[in-house]
């Protein structure tokens, strides 16, 4: 809960692999190749979402989000990795995204990005939203214990 500090001091937040280790690439949207990232769970790039989004019970509800992410990023005009830098990047309590890339053309790919980001709409952040349920439902003040108004996009 760094909202009050970023709005008071003007900071921001720098995420770190906002491509999830390659999951929001569209490049998994249909499953996984038997050698690779993703192919031992426990070495996955990201170990805790793969425990997580990639374990067997969740696997086909994590690759129908992935579809669905697709579904907006071209409904956007961009790539999935776009989309997902520019989503990230949009937040205004976001000021930094650490990304990484195997190649000339995923980094050329990602700094587009940037030109994405004003494309954006609220139907658009909305709808990725929506398809990862992943945005905080509410705050804490964490001095008093006691929930503030729930969090919104802006």
């Amino acid at each position: 809960e760094l909202r009050g500090v970023f709005d008071e001091l003007g900071f921001g937040a720098t995420v770190w692999s906002p491509l999830a280790g390659g999951l929001l690439s569209g490049k998994y949207n249909n499953g996984f190749p038997s050698e690779g990232r993703f192919a031992d769970l426990s070495k996955a790039p990201i170990q805790g979402l793969g425990r997580h989004l990639l374990s067997e019970d969740q696997r086909e509800k994590t690759f129908r989000k992935l579809r669905a992410f697709e579904r907006v990023a071209t409904d956007v005009g961009c790539s999935q990795s776009q989309l997902a830098l520019a989503w990230a990047l949009k937040n205004k309590d976001v000021s930094t995204a650490i990304m990484g890339s195997s190649s000339t053309k995923q980094l050329e790919d990602n700094i587009l990005a940037l030109e994405i980001i004003d494309q954006l709409t609220g139907d658009h952040e909305n709808r990725v939203d929506d398809i990862f349920q992943n945005k905080p439902k509410s705050r804490i003040n964490w001095r008093t214990r006691s929930e503030i108004s729930s969090h919104k996009r802006y």
